[in-house]
């Protein structure tokens, strides 16, 4: 259920909707446990989304794993990464091809565009490591 409040929330903001209500209703979950999970998500797909999406994702759950990101933020970090390792798209791949990759990047480029001023170095250094482990087992 929470995925689906964060999935809302964010095709709502996108759309310029009022959100506050399903904001609202996110106050006790336990964001350490949808990180996890939202790592191992990002881990199994790393090598299908590429580096450059990858970063950007990775970034994005630093971001969501600080104790000072809003519950809005939160929210949009979660959705956002749910909705681009899923399978199911508003565009299919498949069906869709080139077409099928933009409604991804909207989504990761709004979101990213929404908290890229909450990314420390500190979340840069670690995602550029993270990068390395993922990527280029010799390097790490």
């Amino acid at each position: 259920m929470i995925l689906l409040i964060c999935l809302t929330i964010l095709v709502w903001s996108i759309l310029g909707r009022p959100v506050g209500k399903l904001v609202g209703r996110l106050g006790s979950v336990d964001w350490k446990r949808y990180a996890d999970n939202a790592w191992k998500w990002m881990r199994d797909k790393a090598g299908h989304l590429g580096i450059a999406v990858v970063r950007k994702m990775l970034l994005l759950w630093y971001v969501l794993k600080d104790d000072s990101t809003s519950l809005l933020d939160r929210a949009l970090i979660l959705g956002s990464i749910v909705y681009i390792v899923s399978p199911m798209d508003l565009l299919p791949r498949a069906a869709f091809h080139l077409l099928g990759i933009c409604d991804d990047a909207v989504v990761l480029a709004y979101v990213y565009n929404k908290v890229k001023g909450k990314i420390t170095p500190e979340m840069e250094a670690e995602a550029e490591a993270t990068l390395r482990q993922w990527f280029n087992p010799a390097i790490a």
